[in-house]
């Protein structure tokens, strides 16, 4: 009967197993059911890193029935102490929630997520309305050909098409349809990723730079790792406000 109790399987795992189920056993059981529910792989990269922190801060080897609301507290505050923004640490307990909320239904973790997790968790996040304008996307445009034409290629291609980072990246020569007026976008974020953009009279001249400055190994252009820091330092360095990689999408 012991053995049939939610709680006592939390607490001492199911009969057949002699150990309580711990943080990263939930964890991987989680990121599997997410997997096989064809999530695409920008989400399910993203599900990593927020279990990382969790793993990291939580313990790995530590029993479910030892995350109680005052150990999820303090891994908020922690995670504040750290500098991580409000909007971070509510995806992270969202990521928490799913895998608690898995592990019950399973019978490993007896406690209800809700009355574990914080409620009305206050992110703070603001949506940006960043967007270059003509003169700063030219101006920026001009000095990364000086020095950095492969960069320029990015950034063009970038403004060119609206594209998340990846997908900037994904994108081969032959994907460029002059002729027809379209690119072939190959995305994976969603279903509706992998697409065709319109070369557009506005949008030809940013096309026609990404292929005069880039190639770079069978795609258009070379993967940039540190855009998110190099693209704000450059905007910033010419006397405009710093902009990312998502503000060029909604320059678009």
């Amino acid at each position: 009967a012991a053995a049939r109790d939610p709680a006592h399987r939390a607490a001492h795992g199911p009969a057949q197993e002699p150990h309580a189920a711990t943080v990263a056993e939930a964890t991987a059981a989680f990121l599997v059911e997410r997997r096989d529910a064809a999530i695409s792989r920008g989400t399910m990269h993203c599900y990593s890193i927020k279990a990382r922190h969790l793993a990291r801060i939580l313990g790995g080897q530590t029993p479910l029935v030892e995350v109680t609301a005052e150990r999820v507290d303090a891994y908020a505050s922690q995670r504040l102490d750290e500098q991580a923004s409000r909007n971070t640490i509510g995806k992270e307990l969202t990521v928490l929630r799913g895998i608690l909320s898995l592990a019950r239904r399973r019978g490993l973790y007896a406690a209800d997520p809700r009355a574990v997790l914080p409620s009305g968790w206050e992110t703070g996040y603001q949506p940006r309305r960043r967007a270059l304008s003509a003169a700063e996307a030219e101006a920026l445009l001009s000095a990364l050909a000086k020095v950095l034409p492969h960069r320029a290629a990015w950034v063009a291609l970038a403004l060119a098409t609206g594209a998340r980072r990846s997908e900037v990246e994904r994108i081969r020569r032959e994907d460029v349809r002059m002729v027809d007026g379209a690119i072939l976008v190959r995305g994976t974020k969603t279903e509706r990723s992998d697409r065709v953009v319109p070369i557009l009279s506005l949008t030809r001249p940013f096309v026609q730079a990404a292929l005069a400055w880039g190639e770079h190994a069978g795609r258009l252009v070379k993967p940039w790792s540190n855009v998110g820091r190099d693209l704000p330092a450059a905007l910033e360095g010419l006397g405009y406000v710093r902009a990312t990689p998502n503000d060029l999408r909604r320059t678009l």
